[in-house]
């Protein structure tokens, strides 16, 4: 999530910033930099979960096996699926997206 501008292109000075969830942790190579994700963090995780009720959860991506152990901690049924287990209920195959 860079935008960059050719210096010589601009007489005015240009600025780069950065918005991502990885801001918390990091600094990087920009001028600005703003702690913005898209994916939720297990508080969030939880509350929504809470929130549907589901009888059942499978979680998929990175610390799926944690995050599956600690929900059934928490009362839940869940279980981690992998990426071909993932398949056999969509038409698409699955993606992983690292998590901030």
């Amino acid at each position: 999530n860079l935008v960059m501008a050719v210096g010589y292109a601009h007489k005015k000075r240009v600025y780069t910033a950065t918005a991502t969830g990885f801001a918390k942790s990091f600094r990087f190579n920009v001028d600005a930099q703003f702690c913005l994700s898209d994916h939720a963090d297990f508080k969030q995780s939880i509350e929504y979960i809470d929130a549907v009720s589901p009888k059942k959860v499978y979680t998929y991506g990175g610390n799926r096996e944690v995050f599956a152990r600690n929900l059934c901690k928490m009362g839940y049924e869940a279980e981690a699926y992998t990426e071909k287990e993932m398949r056999a209920y969509t038409d698409k195959p699955m993606t992983s997206v690292a998590s901030a």
